[in-house]
């Protein structure tokens, strides 16, 4: 059995099947292009910067609802205290 009679490719043709080879790459393995391959979990954050930037966002709100959402997300982090006061200054009474 011989091989098909196969002539080169053009450039054209050549740069047509490359760049379909990379659309096919980049959209079955999105990874491939930023991580070389490998799918990179985000690195876990530390719990007390995320509190205090929930704190930080409850302040620049400066809502009821806010200092609510906050207490109801982290009722035993040492910043619950102060949420609680600052929710029982602007709540009416």
């Amino acid at each position: 059995m011989t091989a098909p009679d196969r002539s080169p490719l053009s450039a054209t043709e050549f740069r047509r099947h490359a760049a379909l080879t990379l659309l096919v790459c980049l959209l079955a393995v999105p990874s491939c292009a930023f991580g070389g391959g490998i799918a990179v979990a985000p690195l876990a954050r530390d719990g007390d910067v995320a509190v205090t930037e929930e704190f930080r966002a409850a302040e620049i709100s400066a809502t009821a609802a806010a200092w609510k959402l906050f207490i109801a997300r982290n009722p035993d982090h040492p910043l619950a205290r102060e949420a609680r006061r600052r929710l029982r200054a602007i709540e009416p009474k």
